[in-house]
């Protein structure tokens, strides 16, 4: 019946009466529910990726997803936005749940759960909604997270957005130090944002080797921390190291000297230092020595 036919009536309608009845009670599961409109089965090939805040996906376990997949079927949907711009009319882009995408084509699934963020997002949110997705479930490592809240940054500055570590904290729901600290990692020489991104070298070291203002010397520190040099001796190095030159014409100086067996090894330095500071200094000394493998005159 159409729209139109539904207000034609005749008296046959009024010839009868019929009660109201009371309203049905609402059934228990129903309350407090609401059905979610933009929630859909989207095909696989009308799904793509792009560059995400999370670089690195384990391929084992990318498999193990793929085979939960398959014996226990999609848990949770991924979330995607529509780009009519791409190819062929458009494509669904991944905003979040990469990982279950891909695990889905590895699983050869036709089609997958998801749901359809509505609003237009700019690179900047889009980056933002990643980057605490990744980060409750602990999936970024430390340079990730580092170069996703540098992308952030300049994003919004090319927005004409507030774009500092304290903007973008307060944007996101971080302290100002997090996000000072964590941007502060990609000054850091490649090979060393290697290690860290590996977790081969501890934070704690790595805010000494930050204090160091040279590539040489940050890389001569981790290669000691390498060699089995402890934190403590890293922290009392840099902190000998970035003493030095500072008050050298008037500030307090230490001279202190050792002998045996006719050798006489002395430590001079434009600062106090104490006798463990010291103590770090010979002990890198002696590596080098041990290390060196040459026998002769020194």
């Amino acid at each position: 019946m159409s729209k139109a036919d539904s207000f034609n009536m005749d008296n046959h309608d009024f010839t009868s009466y019929t009660p109201m009845r009371s309203p049905e009670p609402i059934d228990g599961k129903m309350e407090g529910r609401r059905m979610i409109r933009n929630a859909a089965h989207i095909e696989l090939s009308r799904i793509i990726t792009r560059a995400q805040v999370r670089e690195d996906f384990d391929e084992d376990k990318l498999h193990e997803l793929a085979d939960s997949l398959t014996r226990k079927g999609q848990q949770q949907p991924i979330r995607v936005y529509w780009d009519a711009e791409e190819a062929d009319g458009g494509r669904y882009v991944v905003l979040m749940g990469e990982r279950r995408f891909r695990a889905a084509q590895m699983a050869n699934f036709e089609t997958i759960q998801c749901i359809i963020h509505e609003d237009e997002l700019s690179e900047a949110e889009i980056t933002e909604l990643q980057l605490l997705e990744n980060i409750v479930r602990q999936d970024l490592n430390p340079i990730e997270e580092a170069r996703a809240f540098r992308k952030i940054m300049d994003d919004r500055k090319a927005s004409g957005l507030p774009c500092s570590a304290k903007d973008l904290a307060k944007e996101i729901g971080f302290s100002d130090s997090k996000v000072a600290r964590s941007v502060r990692l990609l000054t850091l020489p490649e090979d060393i944002q290697g290690d860290v991104a590996e977790g081969s070298i501890p934070p704690s070291v790595i805010r000494e080797v930050l204090k160091l203002k040279t590539e040489e010397a940050q890389r001569q520190m981790i290669t000691t921390y390498k060699e089995g040099g402890s934190y403590g001796e890293i922290a009392e190095t840099v902190k000998m190291r970035k003493g030095v030159g500072k008050g050298a014409s008037s500030g307090p100086r230490t001279k202190k000297s050792f002998s045996a067996d006719g050798i006489k090894i002395e430590a001079t330095a434009k600062k106090r230092v104490t006798q463990a500071e010291i103590a770090v200094v010979l002990k890198q000394w002696l590596k080098q020595i041990q290390g060196d493998g040459r026998v002769k005159a020194a």
